[in-house]
């Protein structure tokens, strides 16, 4: 499937995440999984931040599957209150336009 997005790299399919978490002994939290297998494998695209912070999704641990923001003054999960948001949750504000991330 070729992207939708000129900054979208298209999807790698089910068998090429599987090889790649193999290969590096890991497995990808659903639904980010099924995600890259599926709709993209990357983007250029997201929340724009100031340069000193960056979005990141746990892959292990017990925050396994929940996305935090990571800045130069610390790293939260988002939203800073209530339960931390997972991949699909983030992506919908994304898509909302949600520019309040606390």
């Amino acid at each position: 499937m070729p992207p939708t997005h000129p900054f979208q790299e298209p999807p790698l399919g089910r068998r090429a995440v599987a090889a790649r978490e193999t290969g590096h002994g890991v497995t990808l939290a659903e639904p980010y999984r099924s995600f890259v297998a599926e709709v993209a494998n990357g983007s250029s695209l997201g929340p724009a931040e100031d340069g000193q912070s960056f979005w990141l999704l746990v892959t292990t641990g017990p925050h396994r599957g929940e996305v935090w923001m990571v800045a130069d003054v610390g790293v939260t999960p988002v939203p800073t209150t209530g339960a931390a948001w997972g991949f699909a949750e983030w992506v919908e504000q994304w898509r909302a336009g949600q520019r309040r991330w606390s």
